[in-house]
């Protein structure tokens, strides 16, 4: 559309998801339909972008597209003196292309007086941009201390949306909705950061153009009145009665949710456009034949938010409906990020056998693994079972805890998966936790039952409501944990995605993995070799540890498939798309398998064959091996790896774990972010048959794997016996099988 003379220049609605136009929402930030601008008078602070000199205590600092600092002058060189194109004052911003990253800090409340007015006050951020090629996301982000402060812990962050509002010559507002302005009222946000929307494209393998920019301009903070949450302490299960219809408990303070989980879309049809989207994305790009067979819950859980805009509600939503495909491969839309991590505390299932006064299916919780030395940590030791959590059972707080909660794979491993989880969202809710500690090995009655209570809340949140600057356990504190209490390989990068090792002890091979990775991101090469290495002369007994698989490529899948397997034990997977109206139809996948046999081809709609030993590396080398695999928290490529090793002829197998792996076979797609989103979220857009020589299925309940993951043979899980004289239940069962050992 052709520029309008600013005199002239119009507001509109454009409704973007759909296209969609509608009565214009009522302008957020003052737009004056008389002179085409709009106007900052009522804002309680505001930043035009006239000119460097005019930033009034706001600091400025670009970044480029690899997170590179810039040089101040370029940024400086971006602010542009154009009255006409500006839509606030007499100059705007320009951002995107080599300016990739824009970290605008706000002025520190105890030197600007208006933005310490705010700190008990309701308000809402708002600003103009407008696209040249790209768009900016913004986020707003809450630290304590002051961003310049290297003692500053992260607290919370929330997502700009768009208001519907656009002129006709391009300008679009953006806003953060209403919300409380400080952290429990103490931490006003530290700082705005702009992102070129192409950065996620960029990461995901597109091309960047660095002619492509966006205009800001305008940017408020309007006071809407006393905040609406009031700073009172709190727990998670009574969150409701002691946070308000507003407010969510986090460190053990009520603070506004829209702070801690991302504002919902204010105008309703913006908002009901953005739900419809979601459900039709779920709808068409599902791949999953069993998840398939579940969108219409998915539809019905969102369809509720079209009339809801409240920040307890919206976004937590939308996490429990995508949990209800069962597809492990799906993820829910991300605007915020969480806060707190572990502090430094390894949490996983465990089997706390040493209460002796305990019934059998009560002792089924999480168990300390480890602990770093900090001010948690350092109360506590190996073996120590979370038993309460605000005096409630572990399993019945976790329930109550569901929107920090979250396993969308196959229920039958989410108490494996969740175990770690039920613990940091105890930790960012503030809880009160309670270990139970048996010492000297055997079993001890109620009496002799050490329990150890912690105040989470004492060590974060009370801290920062006194006036602290940091709490006593910051975020930083967070250790890199796995599934494992020990492990059959050690190296100092153990526990990183790309790792793979192996060790020779008694006559057994052990190989660890985590992920499948690619041969050509970091750390491939060397992941190939050793697996090679580890598998390809042969060994008799094999030690298997996945325990923490976080998936990745087919072509690693094969190369520890083909060299275990023998030759016909498992001849392809197929990767089907679904069919509109012939998901059970053999004619679709005989044509996708067909056309991805052609040399020629160059897609076959989404659909392809997978032959084992593709991908060109040993075979068979350890087909006889007697192997045990160890799993716990397995995915999208480990789910592969376990489902084919369960084909076996040549050599004994056996899997070792509690629960099962996520059942996710096949693709993942990243949805596309709408509304400044960090994240669109994710589906798995196929499913998989695995089939023999033959060209028939291979042995199992169902033609389409996808929801079931893969259970173990024998059942083992982390004894709190063994864990306190450190020893790992899990791989010595593993081991005992191997050597024909009773354990």
């Amino acid at each position: 559309m052709p520029r309008c003379p600013r005199a002239h220049r119009a507001l509109l609605s454009l409704l973007p998801l759909v296209g969609a136009m509608t009565a214009a929402p009522a302008a957020l930030a003052g737009f004056d339909a008389a002179t085409g601008k709009v106007v900052l008078a009522d804002a309680a602070w505001s930043l035009p972008f006239d000119a460097p000199s005019e930033l009034d205590g706001a600091t400025i600092q670009g970044y480029d597209s690899e997170g590179e600092v810039l040089d101040l002058s370029a940024v400086h060189d971006r602010m542009l003196d154009d009255a006409e194109r500006a839509i606030e004052g007499s100059g705007l911003i320009r951002l995107g292309g080599e300016v990739s990253y824009l970290s605008l800090g706000l002025p520190a409340p105890d030197a600007n007086a208006a933005i310490d007015a705010l700190r008990e006050r309701r308000v809402r951020v708002s600003f103009w941009q407008r696209p040249r090629g790209t768009r900016v996301g913004a986020t707003l982000s809450w630290f304590t201390g002051g961003i310049d402060n290297p003692d500053a812990t992260f607290l919370a962050s929330m997502t700009l949306q768009p208001t519907g509002n656009v002129t006709d010559d391009g300008w679009e507002e953006w806003t953060s909705g209403a919300f409380d302005f400080a952290w429990g009222g103490v931490f006003a946000p530290g700082f705005i950061t702009f992102t070129d929307e192409q950065v996620a494209v960029y990461y995901g393998g597109g091309s960047w153009d660095v002619a492509a920019q966006a205009d800001v301009d305008g940017l408020a903070i309007v006071d809407l009145g006393p905040a609406a949450v009031t700073p009172a302490s709190c727990t998670l299960p009574s969150e409701r009665a002691d946070c308000g219809d507003d407010g969510v408990c986090h460190l053990g303070v009520c603070v506004d949710a829209a702070v801690r989980l991302g504002a919902p879309l204010e105008d309703p049809q913006l908002r009901a456009n953005y739900v419809d989207r979601r459900i039709f994305e779920v709808e068409r790009f599902e791949g999953g034949r069993a998840p398939r067979t579940r969108t219409g819950l998915v539809a019905d859980a969102l369809a509720p938010l079209k009339g809801s805009a409240r920040a307890t509600e919206f976004w937590p939503a939308f996490t429990a409906a995508y949990q209800l495909l069962v597809d492990g491969h799906a993820s829910a839309p991300m605007v915020s990020y969480p806060s707190y991590a572990n502090g430094g505390v390894c949490v996983h299932a465990g089997e706390a056998d040493l209460l002796a006064d305990v019934a059998p299916e009560e002792r089924l919780v999480p168990l300390v693994f480890s602990a770093d030395d900090n001010e948690l940590g350092a109360l506590l030791a190996p073996g120590d079972a979370l038993v309460r959590i605000d005096g409630q059972p572990v399993h019945d707080w976790a329930a109550a805890a569901a929107r920090l909660i979250s396993h969308p794979g196959d229920p039958a491993g989410r108490d494996v998966v969740i175990a770690p989880q039920i613990f940091n969202a105890a930790l960012d809710a503030g809880a009160v936790v309670t270990f139970a500690r048996c010492s000297g090995g055997a079993p001890c009655a109620s009496a002799d039952v050490e329990e150890l209570v912690i105040d989470l809340a004492a060590l974060t949140g009370e801290r920062l409501l006194d006036g602290g600057t940091a709490p006593l356990l910051s975020y930083s504190a967070a250790a890199t944990c796995d599934f494992r209490f020990r492990r059959p390989v050690e190296a100092p990068n153990v526990k990183d995605y790309a790792f793979a090792g192996a060790a020779d002890e008694g006559g057994v091979r052990s190989l660890l993995i985590n992920g499948v990775p690619d041969r050509y991101m970091e750390g491939g090469d060397t992941w190939f070799d050793r697996v090679t290495d580890a598998l390809g002369d042969e060994p008799s007994l094999v030690l298997f540890d996945e325990r923490s698989g976080a998936g990745g490529s087919i072509d690693a899948v094969d190369l520890i498939a083909a060299m275990l397997l023998a030759e016909g034990d498992s001849y392809a997977m197929d990767f089907l798309p679904s069919f509109e109206g012939a998901e059970d139809d053999g004619v679709p996948r005989a044509a996708v398998v067909a056309c991805s046999s052609d040399p020629n081809a160059y897609s076959c709609g989404n659909g392809f064959r997978y032959r084992v030993g593709d991908g060109g590396g040993p075979m068979a080398s350890a087909a006889s091996a007697k192997l045990a695999v160890l799993i716990a928290d397995d995915v999208s490529g480990n789910d592969y790896v376990t489902r084919l090793l369960k084909e076996r002829s040549a050599g004994a197998t056996r899997i070792f774990g509690d629960g099962a792996t996520w059942g996710a076979f096949g693709v993942i797609w990243g949805m596309a972010a709408h509304v400044g989103e960090m994240s669109g979220g994710s589906l798995q857009v196929q499913d998989t048959i695995f089939v023999d020589a033959s060209d028939e299925p291979l042995s199992g309940e169902q033609r389409f794997e996808t929801s079931t993951g893969i259970r173990p043979d024998q059942v083992v899980r982390q004894k709190q016996s063994d864990a306190v004289v450190g020893k790992d239940t899990v791989l010595e069962a593993a081991r005992a099988w191997l050597l024909e050992v009773q354990p």
